[in-house]
């Protein structure tokens, strides 16, 4: 288990769709274009690529002003824990990867972070 200590205590400001195009992902030459989900918070940027759910909340932008209280990853899931009792889970099961990345953080001081 990874404790996710980068992101605790961020606030969550807002939440875009987000694209990414990997060149060449999968060794075939082809564009690999993915929508993904961009959480903006006030400590930095977590992307979402793989399939994530939504517990205690209706939806991602129904989180915005709440803080991340605790949140790690383990073999299965990342695991976002808020302050008002909601929770973001992001998918790390083999099958559920859309392209080469489940997700990442880009903190606005130190290094990105990538899930995959």
């Amino acid at each position: 288990m990874y404790k996710f200590t980068e992101i605790i205590g961020a606030v969550l400001e807002s939440v875009t769709e987000s694209d990414a195009a990997y060149v060449d992902a999968d060794d075939s030459g082809q564009v690999l274009n993915i929508k993904g989900q961009s959480l903006a918070f006030d400590k930095g940027w977590f992307v979402i690529e793989n399939p994530h759910t939504v517990v205690g909340a209706p939806s991602l932008d129904a989180l915005i002003g709440s803080m991340i209280i605790d949140a790690f990853s383990n073999d299965d899931e990342i695991h976002l824990k808020f302050d008002n009792g909601a929770a973001v889970s992001v998918s790390l099961k083999d099958g559920d990867f859309i392209g080469p990345e489940a997700a990442s953080y880009a903190p606005k001081q130190g290094e990105i972070i990538v899930f995959n």
